[in-house]
């Protein structure tokens, strides 16, 4: 996955193993994205004929390549791994599928609005009265939420260490944000959940507000809408969670 950051001067920066989003400037970031590029796929080896089997090459660009064209891999005797050396990943990404149509993607903006390939995600809440608090407009969104889960299996013999498998398990983004409604204050952590063990993306948010506060909570996803009865209670987390789509 990729995670890219818009920021309001026009620039845009992608985290790297070099530049974490740990050291970004939060409070000047437009959009926020996160992309599937095909960069986690697993890629087949066969260690008999020593042929590697990309699966997300473009073939019209393979056809252009010159023959015994060569990727070059390094290893990483701290991390325990092969990476490509700076110029055959350039290569690489050359001849990579590059239409971002093909793949899922996920980003919000200043409007506080997720896009999830394509589809418009806002949530909100409708009191008694039928007044709508709809939580989106109102910047800064600058309290970013980016981090992925995952976990390591090693397979032992004799106490020994003899082989590591690394997995990925979730993405998450989001953000934390305080919407205000005249004297209400909704506290909200705002995450989106791409599972790639469960192959889904799902709404995982967490509300609080000041004071008691019956209504009903509203979600609108693409062409969809829902609303949800519920009475909050001052100073009392909420959590909800929603299966957007499956990922195919």
């Amino acid at each position: 996955m990729n995670w890219i950051a818009y920021m309001k001067d026009g620039s845009i920066v992608k985290e790297t193993t070099e530049f974490p989003f740990s050291d970004l400037d939060l409070g000047n970031v437009e959009k926020f994205k996160i992309t599937e590029t095909g960069s986690n796929l697993a890629v087949p080896f066969a260690c008999d004929s020593g042929i590697i089997r990309f699966t997300n090459l473009d073939l019209r660009k393979l056809r252009r390549l010159e023959d015994k064209s060569k990727l070059t891999f390094e290893f990483d005797s701290e991390k325990g791994f092969f990476k490509m050396d700076e110029e055959s990943l350039k290569r690489y990404e050359t001849i990579m599928v590059d239409d971002e149509n093909t793949y899922y993607f996920i980003e919000f903006d200043q409007t506080g609005v997720f896009n999830i390939n394509g589809e418009k995600l806002w949530c909100g809440f409708e009191l008694v009265d039928g007044t709508m608090v709809e939580f989106k407009n109102q910047p800064p969104y600058n309290k970013i939420i980016q981090y992925k889960n995952g976990m390591s299996e090693v397979r032992m013999r004799n106490n020994t260490p003899v082989q590591k498998n690394d997995k990925t398990l979730n993405y998450i983004v989001g953000y934390k944000k305080v919407h205000r409604h005249e004297d209400i204050e909704f506290s909200l952590h705002y995450e989106i959940v791409y599972d790639l063990l469960n192959r889904y993306v799902m709404l995982n948010l967490i509300m609080q507000t000041n004071k008691e506060l019956p209504g009903k909570i509203f979600f609108s996803y693409g062409d969809k809408t829902a609303k949800i009865p519920i009475k909050l209670t001052a100073n009392s987390p909420m959590q909800t969670k929603r299966v957007l789509s499956v990922i195919g």
